[in-house]
């Protein structure tokens, strides 16, 4: 497997900090990304993803994003509520690995428009973990800011199989703005009750998103370690189901590379711009 930039890891230490989301037995101890690098194969390189909501955590991520420069491509993380964001930014921004700071991420309902504006003055992107019927609304305030890139975590919290998915899928496919791409991420839990959704309806879901949205908008992201708790490979299931929708080799480098490296290189330039 040659260029993967994996848009989507999370690391925790839960000697350092507790994780209430975390129920999971296979996922109850420290995760680092000594271990992630050990259990895949052809990553280029990664860019690791908040998992609470605390600024102290995307520090760390930070830090470790510092010591491993060549295989971190960048940190979406977490500024905290709006009250005093910008000053959260400025303190990671120089602190360790703050150059590397590329995004924020954050709920549908948290979504607001200074964190926007925010965004826009500092180049970074903005993940959004959401529901389909969330995505609308996105798309509405991604459209006031056309500056910023707007990422739908996980395909917009779209369940593969679930009771309405194809409803949902129409919606994710036909409400988009330019700004507005897709993380083709956690698939090994994106069936009913976070099971590894059937082949088919990967390739059906799969294939919409190419027609609506374009290659250049879909990226990446294995969404490790919570993929563990799927019974698929994340990069094979990507693949897969891009080969059986159609997409030609140009289109599967675009969303396993491509498109994650410009957008996120692109808010990396920026930041630096304006930290100088």
């Amino acid at each position: 497997m040659s260029g993967v930039l994996d848009a989507h890891i999370h690391l925790w230490d839960l000697s350092r900090r507790s994780y209430d989301w975390i129920t999971a037995p296979v996922l109850k101890r420290t995760f680092a990304l000594d271990e992630y690098l050990r259990a895949t194969t052809g990553t280029t390189s990664v860019i690791l993803v908040q998992a609470l909501h605390d600024p102290a955590e995307t520090a760390d991520l930070l830090a470790t994003a510092h010591e491993h420069r060549s295989t971190v491509h960048g940190v979406i993380g977490s500024l905290g509520g709006d009250d005093a964001a910008a000053g959260r930014l400025a303190a990671l921004a120089a602190g360790p690995g703050g150059d590397l700071l590329v995004g924020i991420r954050v709920s549908a309902a948290s979504l607001s428009r200074p964190l926007l504006l925010l965004a826009e003055s500092a180049g970074l992107t903005v993940d959004v973990l959401a529901s389909p019927a969330d995505v609308p609304g996105i798309v509405a305030k991604a459209r006031r800011h056309p500056e910023v890139t707007v990422v739908l975590d996980h395909l917009g919290g779209l369940v593969i199989g679930g009771m309405e998915w194809r409803a949902e899928l129409t919606t994710l496919a036909t409400v988009g703005a330019a700004n507005v791409s897709y993380k083709f991420s956690g698939l090994a839990t994106r069936g009913p009750g976070g099971r590894t959704p059937d082949r088919e309806l990967v390739a059906e879901t799969t294939a919409t998103l190419l027609t609506a949205v374009g290659a250049g908008r879909l990226l990446f992201g294995s969404d490790w370690p919570v993929a563990l708790l799927g019974a698929g490979d994340p990069f094979a299931m990507a693949r897969t189901a891009l080969a059986d929708a159609g997409a030609d080799a140009g289109e599967v480098a675009q969303v396993m590379d491509t498109t994650a490296r410009s957008i996120y290189r692109a808010a990396r330039s920026r930041l630096e711009g304006t930290m100088r």
